[in-house]
């Protein structure tokens, strides 16, 4: 005699993949908006602190590595700038 296997062990098995599948895309867009958004928080930063000017002279800077990012910050706030300034309203 045939052993009556169970119809529903294939939808359980489909079920399952399904909702892990939905978990790993739920985790892969959750990781990628947060990077996304300290991207964003990181730019603006650099370029906020690069629009900030007349508050540290260089005297005042305190070490290498602060001047080497306040100069980082300032360069790329100017590369962003320069072209919308020099765009005439038409």
């Amino acid at each position: 005699m045939k052993a009556v296997q169970n119809p529903l062990k294939h939808s359980y098995i489909l079920l399952f993949s399904v909702q892990a599948s939905k978990k790993n895309i739920l985790v892969f867009r959750l990781l990628t908006w947060t990077q996304l958004v300290l991207l964003s928080l990181a730019g603006w930063v650099m370029w906020y602190s690069g629009n900030i000017e007349g508050l540290t002279s260089r005297k005042e800077l305190g070490g290498a590595v602060d001047g080497a990012v306040d100069r980082l910050a300032r360069s790329l706030s100017r590369r962003i700038r320069i072209p919308w300034t020099h765009s005439s309203p038409t």
